[in-house]
């Protein structure tokens, strides 16, 4: 009877599908984390990101900076540049001349013990060749003989203001004290004296300034470096300039 016995296909199928659920959760696995543990939201690139400074906006900052003050340099020197420019149209600065007009020897003792000492005048013209610049000689300037290398003596001339258009004479003495010189250079004075052609070189440097109208520039240095051949150099006596070649340069430093 129990062999006999038949199975309704329905409770088959319930069978069939209880065991095949059952198999289903053995296969799978379930892992639980506690709660403080578990990523709501995973952090985003962007956010990443976002603290950290650009160094490639930082340097694009710098680049600007420097163009900007690179550029700003360069338009104030153009300017500059073009107001000197149309200043010296206006005003055309020329160079004074200078001149020789008298040398006088007051001393000029030589002994083999204590060198040479010597006393000169000199007369100096001065013409400001400029129709609407006038120049302030200022008093901290120089002036001195030399002899074949050796400066005999020196002096200044005192400062004053030179109006456009104006010659000016400048008078003053030089004093030489005590200056080493040489027997040989002695002998070499006294020969070219016979022959009435000693010859001597003359150098100024006078610190000015320059005022161009209500405008004063900054102080610069005007050179003067003569060189004469006078008749002799006899104590007491005016000395004839045989010849003479002055030249002006400036130092605006």
């Amino acid at each position: 009877m129990a062999d006999n016995a038949q199975v309704h296909p329905e409770q088959g199928k319930r069978k069939s599908s209880m065991d095949n659920n059952e198999s289903e959760r053995s296969r799978s696995v379930v892992i639980k984390f506690p709660k403080d543990q578990i990523l709501r939201e995973a952090p985003s690139m962007e956010n990443h990101h976002h603290g950290r400074k650009n160094p490639t906006r930082r340097r694009s900052k710098f680049c600007c900076c420097f163009a900007w003050f690179f550029g700003s340099v360069l338009s104030i020197v153009v300017m500059l540049l073009i107001i000197a420019g149309i200043l010296y149209l206006v005003f055309t600065p020329r160079l004074p001349n200078f001149s020789v007009e008298r040398l006088e020897t007051r001393s000029f003792n030589f002994s083999r013990d204590s060198g040479l000492s010597s006393e000169f005048y000199i007369a100096v013209l001065d013409k400001n060749r400029n129709s609407k610049i006038g120049i302030y000689y200022k008093e901290d300037n120089s002036l001195g003989f030399s002899y074949s290398g050796v400066e005999l003596c020196s002096g200044s001339f005192p400062g004053f203001y030179q109006g456009h258009g104006n010659v000016t004479l400048l008078e003053t003495s030089l004093i030489g004290s005590n200056v080493p010189f040489s027997e040989e250079l002695y002998l070499g004075v006294v020969s070219e004296e016979n022959e009435k052609r000693v010859p001597l070189e003359i150098s100024i440097n006078m610190p000015v300034r320059i005022k161009a109208g209500l405008l004063k520039l900054p102080k610069m240095t005007v050179r003067v470096r003569c060189s004469i051949i006078v008749s002799g150099l006899s104590a007491n006596q005016e000395s004839q300039i045989e010849s003479l070649n002055c030249k002006v340069k400036k130092n605006v430093f």
